[in-house]
């Protein structure tokens, strides 16, 4: 993966705005989750070793199944966004450039997925890096060596038998489990028929290039859209459920996988609450740093308000291994934040919009219709803190929407926010992270009409000492 240098990165600090009060609102306390047993579960043999005996793999040029648009009510319209940061500063130090710089799978060699979209997803571990692009995965070190691949992504499930490994079907999310020092690997596998399956493989090591145990759990709906995040009591997840042959929209589905047996290789099971089909695209709270969440806090999970309200809707996931009918999920919290247009709306969110400098090129798709994967969560201490964003408007152009949110547990507020648009230039689907001293990264893609401003993948950061408001160097 190539990362560029911002140049003058003033990462949007704009903090502290007049958001409404809490509306009044009514939590709904769903109990009792549908339980899913897994369909099997192995251990598989070390990938380094048969990765030779493999055959030699090449993508075919491949589409994203095609599904009909996911209902929203989202109806709000911001007639000017209130924490629009329009500019950088035009002093003080960049953020950092990169320490080491290589490039990502399929650049230069046969072994590239010719998909659309590329789902591309990468996490970093102790010593390695691993990066996935829909079908296709490579593991590097962190000075940007091969060590394995690249190679098909199901060879993960290489002799497991069944769809998972004969269904190479892609939306593939990887995570490295630090407090495990384990990596955590999933992807569909899709057959058109009742069931599919998510199949997930959890190393036995944090050598990435090793041996894995697999797992194949089943569901009755199109698993779609799938994401997890990392916990100490299970492995979140969640799915936009269609029906089996995605025609219609089911809900999203709220999961927790059981860890604990997944880590050592034990049977393991699912539980999930269905949702109904007003609520879309949930994400669960991914946990960064040292220090764990406190003992028993449940995983939050977090969309935008279904209503069109400029509110994020907040929930949470108790669950109960011992005896499942206790398990619950609770919500919503309402949080207000700044009001905002969703980028590309007119075509739903979920369309093209986003222009390349190229004369007759696509449009690119700004996928506004949903918060963009991480939902982060770090333990201070003194604070928690839960970090998430999405892609709205932006003057004429397309800007990076953040929040920073403190104290879920007891009483959520938006502690920051800001949209990051310092140029005509469209800035959309950001990700962001949070180090242990409380510095802030989001990483985003931007392109313009403009000549050489083609699709780039760039970051931008900022550190606690800022003040508030645009960003200022010291």
């Amino acid at each position: 993966m190539t990362i560029k240098r911002v140049a003058v990165v003033a990462f949007l600090a704009v903090a502290c705005v007049a958001l409404p009060t809490f509306a009044q609102q009514s939590k709904t306390v769903q109990k009792g989750p549908v339980v899913i047993k897994e369909f099997k579960h192995d251990l598989g043999p070390v990938l380094r070793e048969i990765a030779p005996l493999l055959p030699a793999y090449g993508t075919p040029p491949r589409h994203e199944i095609e599904n009909p648009a996911i209902p929203h009510n989202w109806s709000q319209k911001a007639e000017k966004d209130p924490v629009l940061q329009s500019q950088n500063s035009p002093e003080g130090p960049q953020t950092p450039g990169p320490n080491v710089e290589f490039d990502g799978i399929g650049y230069g060699d046969d072994f590239f997925c010719n998909c659309m979209p590329p789902d591309n997803d990468g996490a970093p571990g102790t010593t390695q890096y691993v990066q996935y692009v829909n079908l296709t995965y490579q593991v590097f070190d962190k000075n940007g060596n091969t060590l394995l691949g690249p190679l098909s992504g199901n060879d993960f499930w290489s002799g497991f038998g069944g769809s998972c490994q004969s269904d190479n079907s892609g939306d593939t999310v990887v995570r490295f489990d630090a407090a495990a020092q384990q990596w955590v690997v999933a992807q569909f596998a899709l057959n058109g028929s009742n069931p599919d399956y998510e199949c997930v493989a959890v190393s036995q090591t944090s050598d990435a290039t090793g041996a894995y145990y697999r797992y194949a759990f089943p569901f009755d709906n199109f698993p779609d859209y799938p994401k997890f995040g990392v916990w100490p009591d299970a492995y979140y997840f969640t799915f936009n459920n269609f029906t089996i042959s995605g025609s219609s929209f089911v809900g999203a589905n709220a999961c927790a996988a059981d860890r604990a047996d997944m880590l050592v290789g034990n049977t393991a099971t699912m539980q999930c609450f269905q949702q109904s089909s007003n609520i879309s695209s949930l994400l669960p709270s991914d946990l960064d740093g040292a220090t764990p969440p406190a003992s028993g806090t449940p995983n939050f999970f977090m969309t935008f308000d279904p209503d069109g309200s400029a509110n994020l809707s907040m929930y949470e996931f108790s669950v109960n291994w011992v005896d499942p009918s206790e398990t619950t999920f609770t919500g919503p919290t309402l949080i207000p934040v700044a009001a905002w247009t969703g980028l590309c709306s007119a075509e739903g969110g979920h369309d093209d919009c986003v222009p390349q400098p190229t004369a007759g090129s696509d449009q690119l798709e700004a996928l506004s219709d949903r918060l963009m994967y991480r939902l982060v969560y770090r333990n201070f201490g003194d604070h928690t803190t839960l970090l998430v964003s999405h892609s709205v408007v932006a003057g004429s152009s397309g800007g990076a929407r953040w929040y920073e949110i403190h104290n879920p547990e007891t009483g959520p507020s938006v502690f920051q926010s800001g949209t990051y648009a310092p140029d005509s230039s469209y800035r959309w689907m950001p990700s962001m992270a949070m180090d242990q001293n409380q510095d802030i990264a989001v990483g985003y893609s931007k392109s313009s009409g403009n000549s050489g401003d083609y699709p780039s993948l760039l970051y931008a950061g900022r550190t606690p000492s800022d003040a508030a408001g645009p960003w200022k160097p010291k």
